[in-house]
């Protein structure tokens, strides 16, 4: 499996089915994001879902979702967030901050995905072979890595002051 090679489209154009499988983000082109500097592919994330119909990213729930909170992290200056220390010890948004993260991922962000049911061994390959600079897991380290895991503890930080 290639994400390359799945067809990329905006969310809204994307009918999600209720089975396991694995999906990419990209960037689309024009995007940028702050402190990456994303592959050539514009590929920036790889998950997976047991259902991927409710792994869906796109709708506000930043405090259980790792890609969203990488995302927060780097433009939270730009969309004017303000973090809050959720429930299980990550940060999340107000209401207003959840929406502004929506737009710009429908803005900004194609997904892919492909199904399979070996979803642990495709996706820890896939991220392995790529290391997308949003997977903060099961991948080489780059500079892009680091510095995005350095603005999420940050953006936690700011989030437990709050408390």
């Amino acid at each position: 499996m290639i994400p390359y090679e799945w067809p990329r489209r905006p969310r809204k154009e994307l009918i999600l089915p209720s089975a396991p499988g694995v999906y990419a983000l990209f960037l689309r082109d024009g995007a940028k994001l702050p402190v990456i500097d994303p592959p050539t592919d514009r590929l920036i994330y790889i998950g997976l879902g047991k259902s991927l119909a409710r792994r869906c990213h796109f709708r506000g729930r930043t405090e259980g979702h790792s890609p969203r909170r990488s995302l927060a992290a780097l433009v939270c200056n730009e969309l004017k967030l303000k973090p809050f220390l959720g429930a299980n010890g990550n940060y999340k948004f107000d209401q207003e901050g959840e929406r502004r993260l929506d737009e710009w991922m429908h803005r900004n962000l194609l997904m892919a995905f492909a199904l399979t049911d070996d979803l642990e061994r495709v996706e820890g390959e896939l991220i392995v072979r790529f290391a997308p600079p949003l997977n903060l897991n099961k991948c080489a380290q780059s500079p892009s890595h680091r510095a995005v895991s350095s603005l999420r503890a940050s953006l936690l930080e700011r989030a437990r002051n709050q408390a």
